[in-house]
């Protein structure tokens, strides 16, 4: 509850600093209703994530050839794998407890969940459409990027380096979480919710803040001897290509793009989807 409060109360300090007139932002229409807006982010979310799957979109908005290229790094990756974990074991002593903590729950989906939802709570309250765009945003990278490393954790089966059956151990389709290092889940959280956060912010500042925690996750992930350098850093490329592929997007949403699209019909009584071309 420490980590989740304290780091709340940091990201709505950040991003109001960075947006001084942000309350102004809604006020031009009094009469918006909380499920108006509601209504309008669920339109939104549904609107980037859908995009991202429809075949022809995709190439545009997911950049194929920086997948492919960080896709073979972290297969590459796995030459390196008993390097680093010899480096995360020989810094365990120097390293403090706490700050390992901190970066760990950095990556944690439920303490992210938590400060996005205390995010778009406070936008919600503020009318602030920058604070509510910046955790819907988030989330919807957590959606893309959390299928694809849930569905490939359990495909391939990987031995963590804590089971002792080393880097090339594998067991297919497996549920068992002694088994599912490869990718690893937290760093694909931390990037998501970096590139997002970083994005928004629009700093140098900002990008070497997030990245950084977000770099610090992936070492404490190998300190706690729970993932592979590789695991770690395919992760982290899933959550920085999802996030960015969500933030695209949305930046088409906002220029009023004909990309074919699910969209959610939505209303105090019923709730549907329609398929628009």
């Amino acid at each position: 509850m420490f980590f989740l409060r304290h780091t709340v109360l940091f990201y709505v300090f950040i991003f109001f600093i960075s947006e001084v007139d942000i309350y102004a932002e809604i006020h031009e229409n009094d009469s918006t209703t909380v499920f108006s807006i509601l209504k309008e982010d669920v339109h939104s979310t549904f609107y980037d994530i859908s995009s991202i799957y429809t075949s022809s979109s995709i190439g545009t908005i997911i950049d194929l050839k920086k997948t492919g290229l960080l896709v073979a790094g972290s297969l590459l990756g796995m030459t390196c794998d008993n390097t680093f974990k010899s480096i995360a074991e020989r810094n365990k002593v120097d390293v403090d407890g706490k700050t390992i903590e901190f970066a760990n729950n950095y990556g944690n989906l439920y303490y992210q969940l938590g400060i996005s939802g205390s995010i778009y709570a406070i936008g919600l309250i503020s009318d602030s459409k920058k604070l509510r765009n910046t955790a819907r945003l988030t989330v919807e990278s957590f959606i893309v990027s959390g299928l694809i490393t849930t569905v490939l954790k359990s495909i391939i089966g990987r031995a963590r380096p804590y089971a002792k059956e080393g880097n090339q151990s594998y067991h297919w389709f497996q549920t068992n979480d002694a088994y599912l290092s490869f990718p690893s889940g937290h760093s694909t959280i931390a990037f998501a919710a970096s590139t997002v956060f970083a994005n928004q912010l629009d700093t140098w500042w900002g990008d070497v803040l997030f990245y950084g925690l977000a770099s610090g996750t992936a070492y404490a992930r190998m300190h706690k001897d729970a993932h592979w350098f590789s695991d770690v850093l395919l992760g982290g490329s899933l959550g920085y290509l999802s996030a960015k592929a969500i933030l695209k997007a949305h930046n088409y949403q906002q220029k009023d793009s004909q990309l074919n699209h699910f969209i959610p019909i939505l209303s105090p009584t019923s709730f549907g989807f329609a398929y628009q071309f």
